[in-house]
């Protein structure tokens, strides 16, 4: 067996341009030097994209929606959904919200947990955006006022957790 592990590779030598060739791409070069300055930013005008030309030729093409915009004109579209007996035209979304809200009321725990979670996440949205009480008539501010101050004293006082045994205090 051999020690010798490593692996060589072969490299493609570039031929050599023709004096023709050279020659007339220095000259290219100089008289494109004397109006325009290649460095950070500003790439040499013969590597840049032509016009019309894009960095990435087999991207998405043009008129194809994303994903997201797909998920929300499906959910948007209407579908007939009989109720009590009738038959209504309702979104697909609103049908998806009817049927795992009954799954909920009846039992199903998943459902259940799935729509307590929605609704957390739609309160705390909720809460975040700033509330202008200038548009409050005085009596309607009185109210909340009042009904804030009931909240705090039904609230239990928050106690600081107990420390551990053994726990420096």
């Amino acid at each position: 067996m051999t020690n010798d592990t490593r692996v060589r590779h072969r490299t493609r030598r570039r031929s050599k341009p023709s004096t023709d060739q050279a020659a007339d791409a220095k000259e290219a070069h100089e008289k494109s030097s004397d109006t325009y300055e290649v460095g950070y930013g500003k790439p040499p005008k013969h590597t840049r994209f032509k016009p019309g030309q894009s960095g990435n030729p087999k991207g998405r093409p043009k008129g194809r929606k994303n994903f997201r915009t797909e998920l929300l004109e499906e959910l948007h579209e209407m579908i007939a959904v009989r109720e009590g007996g009738k038959r209504r035209r309702v979104s697909k979304q609103r049908a998806m919200l009817k049927a795992l809200n009954a799954k909920a009321v009846q039992g199903d725990a998943r459902a259940a947990s799935l729509i307590v979670n929605m609704v957390a996440r739609f309160l705390q949205q909720e809460e975040e955006e700033p509330i202008d009480d200038q548009d409050l008539s005085a009596e309607d501010q009185a109210i909340l006022e009042a009904y804030e101050e009931r909240i705090r004293r039904n609230t239990p006082v928050t106690r600081s957790p107990k420390t551990r045994r053994g726990a420096p205090r």
